[in-house]
């Protein structure tokens, strides 16, 4: 992660975790394989550590904060923050191309979340009723832009006010009309 991940090599990999190079290989076929394992796993430790209190608020509220509160803690998520800092071409991929693990699980994680707003799932009717799924992959979908552009954020001047607008955005997806219905 020194010099990115564009410029470094497997058998620098291979010599700072102390195993020969084609131990990596046979682990991982490439080396943006072992940076799309490296992020998976840190990401998915950022999403493990997410609590929420059925107690405080809304569903829709609860909600909210959640994704905030991930988007802001992976937009500063120390390896992720270094890639986009000086490589940020290595992670382009993870948002054009496919929808992977890490996505993936922050949809999981998610749905129920949404779910519980919804009334048709016995939730407190905070969310607009449709398929708690296809919202929570809209949400990642839009928010996942604000981590990938969090540097250019961050040098803003008024950059905490930019990002004290996520709440309202969340909050607003969370209360459109689903199911192809337009407000």
């Amino acid at each position: 992660m020194t010099h990115g991940p564009r410029r470094a090599t497997v058998t620098e990999v291979a010599q700072l975790a102390g195993v020969s190079r084609m131990t990596v290989y046979r682990r991982y076929e490439s080396l943006d394989r072992i940076i799309f394992e490296l992020l998976t796993a840190e990401l998915a430790q950022v999403l493990s550590q997410l609590t929420v209190d059925p107690e405080q608020g809304t569903a829709r509220e609860r909600t909210t904060k959640a994704v905030t509160t991930v988007i802001r803690e992976t937009a500063t998520h120390p390896v992720l923050a270094q890639i986009l800092r000086i490589d940020p071409e290595a992670l382009t991929p993870l948002m054009v191309s496919r929808f992977g693990h890490t996505q993936q699980a922050a949809v999981a994680a998610l749905t129920p979340l949404i779910a519980a707003g919804m009334s048709t799932t016995g939730g407190d009717g905070s969310i607009p009723d449709g398929n708690p799924e296809v919202v929570a992959q809209s949400i990642i979908i839009s928010v996942q832009s604000w981590v990938f552009a969090s540097p250019a954020i961050d040098d803003l001047p008024n950059s905490e006010s930019v990002w004290n607008q996520l709440p309202g955005l969340v909050a607003g997806m969370l209360t459109q009309c689903s199911e192809g219905h337009h407000v």
